[in-house]
C-alpha cells in the first residue's frame, strides 16, 4: 500500500510539473520564432526601414562569413567556420582522381573556355542535366560537389542548434514557395513553441532581376507584408516569446562581367601536375602544384586589379586556411562576376553575394524582440558577426536543452 500511494504521488507530481511547464509554453514564456530570410542585405532593410513598425531591436549591421550560403549558413547555426566545417563552397577538389578519364575530355573540351559565349550558352544547357556549375568542362573530373550542404535540413549531419534542440522547421526549400511557408507558419503558432522558418525568394529575385527591378520590388513588399502578419500574430498567440529576424548575407549589384579563362595560355594546360581552377561567381580558387609556379602564379593575381588574394593572416582569421580549399583564394571586388555565371535566369546574374564579408554590401541583418542587456550584452561594445548571432540563438535556447560546444572548445 505504501509503495502505491507513493507512485501516485511521484504520478501527480510529475504530472503538475508537465502541466505546469505546458502552461508556460502556452503563454509564450520560453517560446522563440525564428525568421530567416535567404539574401537580405542589412543596407537595404536600413535605408528602406523595413522593419520599423515591428518594434524590433536592430542589432546589425551582421558581418557574414566568408563565401556563400552553403558555408554561412553553417556559421549561423553551428557556430563553425569553413575550417572547423571542413568545406569551402559548394564544391571542392577531389581528394583522388582519375587522371586517365579526365584526359579524355580534356583535350575535346579545353578549346570550348576560351569562347565565352559558347562556353556560357553550352554550360547553361548542360546544367538543366547534370550539374557542372562554372568549373572547365575539362577540369569537371577533378572536382565533386558537397553533399550536405543546407545544415538546418532534417536529413543534414551538421552539428548545429537544429540537432540540439527541438526545433519545427518549415522550410521553403521542401516547401517550394515563400506564401506557403507563410501559410504553413500561421498554422504551426499556435501548436509549436520552438519554430524556424526559411524564406528563399527575395535571394533568387535578385539573382534574376536586379535589385533596382519592379519584380524585385514587388516580391520584396509582399515578403515584408507577409512577416508583419507573422510577428504580429505570433504576439497575440505567444506575448512573451521572443521573434529573431536575420539573415545569410547580403547581395550588391552586378556591375561588369569579367573573365580569367586566359589562365591557361599564361601558365601552361592545367593538371595535376601544375594547377587546377575554379572561378566560381565572385571566387576563384587555385590549387598549385609546383613551388615556382605557384610564385608566379599568385604575383599574376595579385596585379590583377578587379579582385584580391587572400593573405594567410586573412585566411586564418575568416577561417579558411585549410590548403585542401586553394594554395590561392581569389576575391572580386564588389559588383564584379566571373563570366559566365549561373545565378540568373538568362548568362547574365543581375545581383550577386560572396564578396569579401567586410565589403557594406554584404552586412547582413538581425533583429529580435528581447531585451539584449537583460542577456548579458554590452551594447557599447557591440559589432556583431554570424558566431555571435549563434551564440544569442543558443543563449535563448538553453532552457531547452543542453547547449551546443563549439568544436574544439
Amino acid at each position: 500500500m505504501v509503495s502505491n500511494a507513493c507512485f501516485v504521488l511521484i504520478l501527480l507530481k510529475g504530472l503538475r510539473l508537465f502541466l505546469r511547464e505546458e502552461f508556460k509554453v502556452n503563454r509564450g514564456e520560453k517560446a522563440i520564432f525564428i525568421i530567416f530570410i535567404d539574401g537580405l542585405s542589412y543596407d537595404l532593410a536600413k535605408r528602406r526601414n523595413l522593419f520599423k513598425d515591428l518594434d524590433l531591436s536592430d542589432l546589425g549591421p551582421i558581418t557574414p562569413g566568408i563565401g556563400y550560403s552553403v558555408n554561412q549558413k553553417v556559421e549561423l547555426f553551428s557556430g563553425l567556420k569553413p575550417d572547423e566545417v571542413g568545406f569551402f563552397c559548394e564544391w571542392g577538389l577531389k581528394p583522388s582522381f582519375n587522371t586517365t578519364k579526365v584526359r579524355r575530355y580534356s583535350g575535346l573540351l579545353r578549346p570550348i573556355r576560351n569562347a565565352y559565349i559558347l562556353d556560357g550558352l553550352i554550360h547553361k544547357m548542360v546544367n538543366f542535366w547534370y550539374d557542372t556549375a562554372n568549373i572547365p568542362f575539362h577540369l569537371i573530373g577533378y572536382f565533386s560537389k558537397i553533399k550536405d550542404g543546407l545544415v538546418y535540413s532534417p536529413t543534414s549531419r551538421i552539428p548545429s542548434i537544429f540537432k540540439e534542440y527541438p526545433i519545427e522547421r518549415v522550410l521553403v526549400e521542401e516547401y517550394g514557395e515563400d506564401d506557403i511557408v507563410f501559410e504553413e507558419a500561421l498554422r504551426r503558432i499556435p501548436e509549436v513553441p520552438l519554430l524556424f522558418i526559411s524564406i528563399g525568394e527575395l535571394d533568387l529575385y535578385a539573382h534574376h532581376f536586379g535589385l533596382g527591378s519592379e519584380k524585385y520590388e514587388v516580391k520584396l513588399v509582399k515578403t515584408i507584408e507577409n512577416i508583419a502578419n507573422l510577428v504580429n500574430y505570433y504576439r497575440k498567440i505567444r506575448p512573451q516569446g521572443y521573434i529573431l529576424i536575420l539573415s545569410d548575407h547580403g547581395m550588391a549589384e552586378v556591375t561588369q562581367g569579367i573573365s580569367l579563362n586566359n589562365m591557361e595560355k599564361e601558365f601552361g594546360e592545367a593538371s595535376e601536375k601544375t594547377f587546377i581552377y575554379f572561378q566560381d561567381s565572385t571566387i576563384m580558387r587555385v590549387w598549385v602544384f609546383d613551388t615556382v609556379l605557384y610564385t608566379e602564379i599568385e604575383d599574376y593575381l595579385q596585379k590583377t586589379p578587379f579582385g584580391k588574394v587572400l593573405s594567410p593572416e586573412e585566411r586564418k582569421k575568416l577561417g579558411v586556411s585549410t590548403p585542401d580549399f586553394g594554395s590561392c583564394i581569389f576575391i572580386l571586388k564588389e559588383g564584379y562576376i566571373f563570366r559566365p555565371s549561373f545565378h540568373g535566369l538568362s548568362l547574365r546574374t543581375k545581383a550577386m553575394h560572396g564578396y569579401h564579408p567586410e565589403c557594406k554590401s554584404q552586412k547582413t541583418i538581425c533583429y529580435f524582440s528581447g531585451s539584449l542587456q537583460d542577456l548579458g550584452y554590452d551594447l557599447n561594445r557591440m559589432k556583431l558577426e554570424s558566431l555571435d548571432v549563434f551564440e544569442l540563438m543558443r543563449k535563448l535556447l538553453k532552457p531547452w536543452g543542453k547547449t551546443l560546444g563549439r568544436k574544439g572548445k
